[in-house]
């Protein structure tokens, strides 16, 4: 499965337009559930990793490790 980043930039005094746009785009992920949608605003754009680090992180570990412990809950659940 490829992964797809998109990003649309607004100018500071187009708020309104880019929270339309994200409203919309909302809605659509919650249909197809393969998207996640964020809305950030930023001043200088290499303020970006500082203020949104999760998106900077190797996710891989954490999904092994969520995956591991729900595999275990559901089978505690099992065994009551």
């Amino acid at each position: 499965e490829t992964s797809v980043l998109t990003i649309q930039g607004y100018k500071k005094n187009s708020f309104e337009v880019a929270e339309n746009f994200y409203n919309y785009l909302e809605l659509k992920s919650k249909q197809d559930g393969k998207t996640d949608v964020v809305l950030i605003s930023l001043d200088k754009l290499k303020l970006l990793k500082s203020a949104y680090p999760n998106y900077y992180l190797d996710s891989s570990s954490f999904i092994k490790e969520v995956k591991k412990e729900l595999s275990e809950n559901l089978k505690n659940l099992g065994d009551t």
